[in-house]
């Protein structure tokens, strides 16, 4: 029996508020205080943000521990909901707020197709209230719940009578709602041989019959441009407890473009070309001027009038990233075995986010040559804040970032680990870094290596590049490379002065041993610091990483942008 199976059980198993509590892991007097006498403001904030087609959207976001709570009920009924699906062996035809679901896996499922008809549900999360959630976690087949526990799910996710948007338990519990309306519309689907899937409020028939079926919808004898939705489908909707939003119901055919989840869906997934033009025209403008432009739009097309002006980088990553994972997914499931170079797309992204992490950074960024190693620096930055000066900055946070070895970033720009890969970054440093008009580099960037036989090509490169040595012997505090970028070693050791970063840790806690294995006698690195380093926390002694950090911070001294050579 999963885990998840477990999960779905010891919710139908509780009996009241306090018992649900106690699952999702917080005192029952503090979830009864939050619910009924923290004020709304205090667990609530509203704010507007824009849509494409010039009007707002009101968002409603719970703060504090009110998101806390929610994202905690939102990861249980998320697991049920997996283990719900892989139980019943059913095709899952919701793609929006599920695991492994996205827009493009919703869009996928309608490739050359005839037709393709989209539609949408009106007011989809505010439409489901308080009374909808509480029974349906009463009445439903896969829940049963007992009536209290499902009034306290009701109260933790419901807000002025509905689901908030912006919420983290809002969407799943919307899904699961409209899990009926997927079975009939479903049904209906598979009677006129179309295909069905729902992206949250957006629902997508699509078909290669050479007519379209009447069942589903009928096209207007007077004008063949409009298309009105059968009673037969408006009347399941309607039973389901949902409405259409009939204005943006929009039949399309394949002799045009045609969109699901505002994905092209003619040929393979992809892009539509206007929006990567746009994309890549916005970042040509950050990399040569360190600010980009938002056009206006209204009804979904460029207005005119003067664009938006825009110096952070969240929203053009936002839109980068959104390139990338659909042109990355389609070119992976069209690539043959042969090895490819880079894409268009991929190279833009890649540029991107070398700007961001190594031209415009915010904070000195330390990159480790390995993924474990990013873990022991953390918890020794946490370690020893309180006794050596300079680890954390005004902002109470650490002074220097880590670079991330398990994101996309790491995989994109081909840092995800080792030696060979930081040789390689660099080698091409100053190459990469002449792309970019604009380079303030305010910040350094910090190579940090184990000083050992596996960094022999790094010493190499330095030495060819500078005719100075750098080897298990050198003993300076850091290596200037290029501009801001430096490499640092960990601490020479003994006669041979090699060291590596997992020798800074007492002998007591490598021989800590994890099912019969310590880090001396075979235990993985990964092991070693999940259930080692992390697990210890605080009882973990740190000290001999402080020459490792006096050397990360005598970097982040000596660094001056106006002196970068």
């Amino acid at each position: 029996m999963g885990l998840h199976l477990v999960r779905i059980l010891e919710l139908q198993a509780l009996n009241t508020r306090k018992d649900l509590a106690g699952l999702i892991g917080v005192k029952p007097n503090a979830l009864s205080y939050l619910l009924y006498y923290v004020p709304d403001n205090k667990r609530y904030e509203k704010f507007e943000i824009p849509k494409k087609a010039g009007d707002t959207r009101k968002i409603t976001a719970p703060i504090g521990a009110m998101k806390a709570v929610q994202n905690k009920l939102a990861d249980i009924l998320y697991d049920c909901c997996d283990d719900i699906d892989k139980v019943k062996n059913r095709r899952c035809v919701s793609h929006g707020f599920r695991r492994g679901r996205s827009i493009y896996t919703n869009a996928y499922e309608h490739r050359h197709r005839r037709f393709v008809l989209n539609l949408d549900l009106e007011d989809f999360f505010p439409s489901i209230n308080f009374g909808r959630v509480r029974g349906f976690f009463i009445k439903s087949l896969d829940f049963a719940l007992k009536p209290d526990v499902a009034t306290a799910i009701a109260q933790i996710a419901s807000f002025e009578n509905g689901l908030p948007q912006g919420s983290p338990c809002s969407p799943i519990i919307a899904d699961l709602i409209a899990g009926p309306l997927d079975a009939k519309l479903v049904k209906l689907a598979k009677a006129s041989r179309c295909t069905y899937t729902r992206y949250a409020d957006d629902i997508t028939f699509s078909t290669n019959r050479k007519n379209f079926p009447p069942h589903i919808a009928v096209q207007n004898s007077s004008d063949l441009s409009e298309w009105h939705l059968s009673d037969h489908l408006l009347s399941r909707i309607s039973s389901a407890g949902f409405s259409v939003n009939l204005p943006k119901t929009r039949m399309q055919y394949r002799s045009s473009r045609q969109l699901v989840t505002g994905l092209t869906v003619n040929e393979k997934v992809n892009i539509r070309a206007e929006y990567y033009r746009s994309a890549r025209s916005m970042s040509q403008n950050l990399f040569s001027e360190g600010k980009y432009f938002l056009p206006h739009v209204k009804g979904g097309k460029p207005e005119d009038g003067e664009p938006v002006e825009i110096s952070d980088l969240n929203q053009l990553a936002g839109i980068l990233s959104h390139i990338h994972y659909v042109r990355d997914r389609s070119d992976r499931r069209s690539r043959t075995e042969k090895k490819k170079s880079p894409t268009a797309t991929r190279a833009l992204y890649r540029k991107f986010l070398f700007f961001k992490y190594f031209v415009n950074l915010e904070k000195p960024l330390v990159i480790c040559e390995g993924k474990t190693d990013s873990i022991y620096l953390k918890s020794a930055v946490k370690s020893l804040a309180s006794t050596k000066g300079g680890l954390i900055g005004a902002d109470g946070k650490p002074s220097f970032a880590i670079f991330n070895q398990n994101g996309i970033a790491s995989e994109v720009l081909q840092l995800e680990g080792g030696s060979e890969p930081l040789k390689i970054f660099l080698q091409d440093y100053e190459k990469n870094l002449a792309k970019y008009s604009y380079a303030p580099l305010q910040r350094p960037v910090i190579v940090l290596i184990d000083n050992d036989d596996g960094a022999a090509s790094i010493f190499a490169f330095h030495k060819n590049k500078f005719k100075s040595g750098i080897g298990l012997k050198s003993t300076d505090e850091f290596y200037h490379v290029h501009k801001n970028l430096y490499v640092v070693k960990t601490p020479e050791l003994g006669t041979s002065g090699a060291s590596c970063i997992e020798d800074l840790f007492e002998k007591t806690v490598l021989e800590e041993e994890v099912e019969g294995k310590s880090f001396k006698s075979g235990l993985s690195k990964v092991a070693f610091s999940e259930k080692v380093i992390l697990k210890k926390g605080g009882t973990v002694d740190f000290s001999k990483f402080g020459p490792l950090l006096d050397r990360i911070m005598a970097v982040i001294n000596h660094y001056r942008p106006e002196n970068a050579e």
